[in-house]
This record gives structure tokens, C-alpha cells and sequence, in this order.
């Protein structure tokens, strides 16, 4: 009996045996889907903030004080006791030019007065000796006037008691020679006020030449107060020359360059140095005619730095009357504190803000441009089939407006109080699962 088919039919029974056996060790159960991992992210709870309606423009800076030092005199320049940079007081002293004539001038001015204080001074004693002599005078003439009145009484009695003696004689009451004595008395009563008229006119001319006497030393007091007056004016002169050689701080500032050096000779007229307050600054804005209907005073204006964040602020204080020909432009200024980053005239980018109104801002950087549409992020909760809930990316087409500062404007898309993806957005699509490693207001932005 040949063996050979049985062999080989249990050999084939072995290998399909031991191919199913293989197959069966080797099946394995189908993958399961797996959550993609969660992308990390920065958040930013949006808040409404101010929209503004803005222009940049660029605009120069003047100092609100600004002088140009020069000499009113000719002369050579003996010191200099500033130095360039530095910070002055008005009057504080600068530069000295050598002192020549107006030195010597001053000096013979200082003299005249003296003399003229002299001259006044005598004058003023003879008014006094004047004055003295008139009160005598007056006093003697007073004194005068009552002894004649007291003699032309004694006159009249004299005159009565003679009356009386004719009478008593031609009655033959008394003799003859009661009425030669009473003759006798009037002469005499009448000699002596003719003596006391005499001596009151003699008073009276004293009295009149010692009022003489006190105008012209009043006239003498008045031409030496002129003189004297005169006097200090050529000081004053001689003074105000001789101050010209010492050039001082007519203000508070900052001392520019200083041309010429100790040494040199200087002509009137010629600049020496300049003097700047920088503390205060005046922003002067040509403003396009078309914006011409927005311009107001004490509209809200920004000096910007290189970043374009706002450095100072201040408003708009004057606006021109009348159009720029050349630039169809209005001139506006406004004041500005110095915050020690500007100097004067220099150029700055300057932002008007027209108006404001209550809106959203969104990061630029959290801005994701795709065939021309704009689109953010947004955090959104997303609960899963097992009951979890997820913080997941929602994108979400917006329209913005114009780049205020480092953010967008927000026309429409998004609103106050959603949570906006602001790092990380590469990395996201719609539905991305999110880990928030923090949350910020958009206002701290």
C-alpha cells in the first residue's frame, strides 16, 4: 500500500492548521479615535474701550520762550561764565566785555551828582535863613501895626483934649496956656506916628525882601533839583552803557551754542548765543482744508514717539482765522509739557483725535487674514459625548476698522465680554481644543 497521499494530506492538514493558529494570535482589536492634545493659549476678556476717529499729522515743536543774546555795544569779550547746556536764571550773569569808556563815564556822572546834592543842600539852607528872616519880619511888622494903632489913639485924644482946652478958654474957664500945652501934645502924639508909619514901612520892606529872599532860594531848590535830576539821568545813561558790557539771562533757560571765545572783539548788533525754555512746548499743525469743518478748540491731540504710542497729550488752544495759500492748510497749535524728550524745533508725529465713541478693541497680533476675509479666535465651552466640558478655538469672521495704537478697531464679529485668543493662533483651526495659561482684561492692554 503506498503511504505517500496520506503524508501528504496530514502535512497540508498541519500547514493550514498552523497558518489559522497564526492568523489567530496575530488579530488585533481596530484603533480607537484619539482627542488631539489641547493648544496652549493666552486669553484677553474684551472690554468696550473708546473708538476714535483720528488723523496723524506732522507738525513742528516751538519753546514758548526763545531769546537771541547779542551785544549792544562793541567790545572784547574779558570772560565767559556759562557754558553750553547749561541751565540759567534770568539775570544769572553770561558773558563780560572789557569795561572802556563807560566805565569813566559813570564815574563823572556819580561825580555831578555829588556836586549837585552839594548845590541842593546849600540851597535849601539859605531857604531856611530865608524863612527865618520872613518870620522876623512878619513879627516886626505885626508889632509895628500895634504900636501905630496905639499911637493914633493916643493922636485922637490928643486931638479931644484940645478941643476941649479951645472951649474952656474961650468960656475963660482956663488960660492960655492950657491951650499951647495941648497944642504941644497933639505935635508931639502926631510927630510920633508919623515916626511909627516910617518904621512900619521900613518893617514892611524887610518883610518883603525876606519873601524875596525865600523864592529865589525856592527857584534856587527847584534849579538844583533839576540839575540834580539831570544829573542821575546821565547816570542812569552811563549806567545802562556800562551794563552792556555785561550780557545776563534775560530769562530762564538753556544756554545754546556760544560762538565767539574769550578774546575775540565783538561789533553791536552781533549774536553770541540763544537762550531756550523748554519746559513748555507749542505744537504748530498745518490741518488739511478738508478736515477744516472738524477742527474746534480743545480737541484731544497726541504727540507720538517712534513706537506710535502716545508720549504726551494735550488740546488743540488756537486755530488760524485764514487759509495757508501755498498749502491749502489751517495752522492749529497746541501747548504741550515737555517730558524732556522734546526740544525745540523739532519735527513730531502728531495724532488729532476728532471724536470718540464706545466700541472694541482687538491685538493686531490676534488678527488672521485668509483669501481677504479677516478672521479671530474666539474661547468657546464644547461638552463632549461622555459629559465633559472642553474650552475649544471658535474662529469667527470680523470687519475692523482702522489701527488704533497696537489694536484693531472692531466694526462687527465680535462683542464686549467673549474671550479672545491672543497667542498661539497659528497653531489653531476651528474646534482646536484650548488650554488657557492666562486671562487678561483688554483694558490692561
Amino acid at each position: 500500500m503506498n503511504d505517500r497521499p496520506l503524508v501528504r494530506g496530514r502535512l497540508f492538514a498541519l500547514i493550514v492548521t498552523v497558518t489559522l493558529l497564526t492568523a489567530a494570535c496575530g488579530k488585533q482589536e481596530p484603533p480607537q479615535a484619539t482627542q488631539p492634545p489641547a493648544v496652549p493659549v493666552k486669553l484677553q476678556n474684551l472690554e468696550r474701550a473708546a473708538i476714535r476717529e483720528s488723523s496723524e499729522l506732522v507738525g513742528s515743536l516751538t519753546a514758548k520762550q526763545r531769546v537771541i543774546l547779542a551785544s549792544q555795544v562793541d567790545g572784547r569779550i574779558v570772560s565767559i561764565s556759562a557754558t553750553e547746556g547749561e541751565t540759567v536764571r534770568k539775570g544769572q550773569p553770561l558773558i563780560q566785555l572789557q569795561l572802556t569808556e563807560a566805565q569813566e563815564e559813570v564815574n563823572a556822572a556819580v561825580s555831578n551828582i555829588n556836586i549837585q546834592k552839594a548845590n541842593l543842600d546849600n540851597a535849601t539852607a539859605q531857604l531856611r535863613t530865608a524863612q527865618a528872616q520872613e518870620a522876623a519880619a512878619a513879627a516886626d511888622v505885626a508889632q509895628k501895626q500895634a504900636d501905630l494903632r496905639q499911637q493914633e489913639a493916643e493922636v485922637e485924644l490928643a486931638k479931644e483934649n484940645l478941643k476941649r482946652a479951645e472951649f474952656l478958654v474961650t468960656e475963660g474957664a482956663e488960660s492960655k496956656q492950657l491951650l499951647d500945652e495941648r497944642r504941644r501934645d497933639l505935635k508931639t502924639a502926631q510927630a510920633q506916628q508919623d515916626a511909627l508909619k516910617q518904621a512900619l514901612n521900613a518893617s514892611q520892606k524887610n518883610l518883603i525882601a525876606a519873601q524875596q529872599g525865600i523864592n529865589a532860594a525856592e527857584a534856587a531848590i527847584n534849579r538844583e533839583k533839576a540839575a540834580q535830576n539831570q544829573a542821575e539821568a546821565q547816570l542812569g545813561v552811563a549806567q545802562e552803557n556800562l551794563s552792556y558790557n555785561r550780557l545776563v539771562a534775560p530769562i530762564d533757560g538753556v544756554v545754546g551754542n556760544i560762538i565767539p571765545k574769550v578774546g575775540d572783539y565783538i561789533e553791536a548788533g552781533q549774536e553770541l548765543t540763544n537762550i531756550t525754555q523748554n519746559q513748555t512746548l507749542e505744537l504748530n499743525l498745518n490741518v488739511p482744508i478738508e478736515q477744516a469743518s472738524q477742527l474746534k478748540l480743545g480737541l484731544p491731540i497726541e504727540i507720538l514717539d517712534r513706537s506710535g504710542q502716545a508720549s504726551v497729550r494735550g488740546k488743540i488752544s488756537f486755530i488760524a482765522p485764514q487759509v495757508n495759500r501755498t498749502q491749502q492748510s489751517i495752522l492749529a497749535k497746541a501747548t504741550f509739557p515737555n517730558n524732556s524728550s522734546l526740544v525745540d524745533e523739532q519735527f513730531v508725529k502728531a495724532r488729532v483725535i476728532w471724536s470718540q465713541q464706545p466700541g472694541v478693541l482687538v491685538p493686531t497680533e490676534s488678527v488672521s487674514r485668509i483669501a481677504g476675509q479677516d478672521f479671530v479666535f474666539v474661547a468657546q465651552e464644547q461638552t463632549a459625548e461622555d459629559g465633559k466640558t472642553t474650552l475649544v478655538a471658535k474662529q469667527k469672521p470680523v470687519t475692523l476698522g482702522e489701527i488704533q495704537g497696537q489694536a484693531y478697531q472692531v466694526i462687527s464679529g465680535i462683542e464686549a465680554g467673549e474671550k479672545l485668543i491672543v497667542s498661539g493662533i497659528l497653531n489653531l483651526s476651528d474646534g482646536t481644543p484650548i488650554n488657557p495659561d492666562s486671562l487678561t482684561s483688554s483694558k490692561e492692554e
